[in-house]
This record gives C-alpha cells, structure tokens and sequence, in this order.
C-alpha cells in the first residue's frame, strides 16, 4: 500500500477538491487497488458538506482512539468508487486524535489496503499533522498558480518544511507540486501550467482547472469513469495526474 499526504502551505483553497478528484480517478484505474480519502485537517473537514450521503457517524476522532486493528477501515464510508474517514467536531477533538492516537499514524495509515489519500489541509509551524507527512510516499503540496502561493511553496520544499536548520526535513523526492485555479479567471497574475513546468521540472505535475459541476458530481458518487464526467476538465486533468502519484509511490515503496 501507499500514502499520499495532500496539503498548502499557504492558505490557497483547492487541497480538499483536489484530494477528492485524486482518489476518484486513482480508483478508476485499471491496476488501482482500494483508495481511502482521510480528512486530516486540523481546522476540519468538508466532505461532510459537500457529500449529501455521506453521514455524521464515526470519524477521524473515533478512528484515531479506536481499539480495533483497523480503526480507519471500521470507520470508512463509501463515496464512489473509494472509501472516506471524514473529520468532524470541533477542531479541538481533531487536534487530540491527531496528536494523541492509540496506535502511531503510520501503523493506522498502513493497517488500510491499497492506497491512502489524506487531507491534512494547510502545513503550518505547530501543525499536529507533522507524523502524518512523516509516514507519506509522496506528498502533493496544492498551489494557486500565481507567483506568490508557487514562490511560497518551492520556498517550503527547498529548506525541506524546516524553521531551523537543525529539525529534520522533508525530502524533495517526496515532493509534488499542483497548481490549482481556484476561480475561473485564476487572478490576474496568474501563471500558465506550461511556464510553470519549465521552470520547476519534475517537481510540478500539473494544473488542475476550475470544474464546480464536475466536483459536485463527484460528491454525489459518480466514478470517474461515469459518463456523466467524460467531458468534465478536472478529472481529464486529474486521470493523468493520479498516474504520475502512483508511479511516484511505487517507486519509493519499492525503494
């Protein structure tokens, strides 16, 4: 199995709906194995709004203090074709499942088969969320594709998330960058995916378009292989993507 840790470092919008339309599209591919989206967000979820079937039982807090051997799987709801652990209450239950669980978060994250899409939300200083990004294969950080959220994030991954130079960083090989346009104009700075990828390289992998009807389709369940989605931008842009990550994770889980 895998881990794909989806997050900001600056407050940019788009991390939720891009981890939705990732997992949608990893779990329509032909070799996908199971996918489970975890909210993880500190400041709390979405899905729980967004997803009208998606119900307000057990969660990531429960999940996080539960007793069983597969806490994330005994909490799991099916969206689709993946499974999700939604995060609701109060940001200060979130905060004590994710600093405080029964078992490590890599044991809780690898107890679930296939692969795992968690939604820590914005990477900040004090983030509780730290042991999750530890145990992910790829972390995919969400950009609005204008220069200063782009500047900002290569900024984080080139001193590897630290504060000071003697923490322990984040490799850039596990690093991804994704451009998001959050509205339809992306702002009057805004940065053409095409520039972008010559001038980060390998790192950037891709812009995702503004597409409402598609993400509201996907809340309502449709796979992305519904006909319903076959003209919709974000999961053409998302299909691509969701290969690259999981070449990305089995390469360093084979590692």
């Amino acid at each position: 199995m895998s881990v794909v840790v989806v997050a900001a470092v600056k407050g940019s919008g788009g991390v939720t709906a891009a981890a939705l339309a990732l997992g949608a599209s990893l779990a329509a591919t032909p070799d996908s194995a199971a996918v489970t989206l975890v909210e993880a967000d500190p400041s709390g979820g979405s899905l729980l709004g967004w997803c009208e079937q998606l119900t307000a039982g057990d969660g990531l807090y429960e999940a996080a203090f539960s007793r069983h051997s597969d806490g994330l799987a005994s909490v799991a709801q099916p969206l689709g074709e993946m499974a999700v652990v939604v995060a609701r209450g109060t940001p200060f239950r979130l905060i004590a499942a994710l600093e405080r669980p029964r078992r490590s978060w890599s044991n809780l994250l690898r107890s679930v088969d296939g692969t795992v899409i968690v939604d820590i939300g914005r990477l900040t200083p004090s983030s509780p969320t730290a042991p999750i990004v530890a145990a992910a294969d790829v972390i995919v950080l969400v950009a609005a594709a204008d220069p200063g959220s782009v500047a900002a994030t290569m900024e984080w991954i080139g001193r590897g998330g630290r504060l000071t130079p003697d923490e322990l960083g984040v490799s850039s090989e596990r690093i991804r960058l994704l451009t998001t346009e959050v509205t339809p104009s992306g702002g009057p700075h805004g940065l053409a995916p095409r520039e972008l990828a010559r001038e980060l390289g390998p790192a950037y992998i891709g812009h995702l378009p503004h597409d409402p009807d598609g993400l509201r389709t996907l809340c309502r369940g449709a796979s992305a292989r519904h006909r319903s989605l076959r003209r919709s931008a974000l999961i053409d842009a998302t299909a691509g993507l969701a290969e690259l990550v999981l070449g990305s994770t089995r390469t360093r889980v084979g590692a």
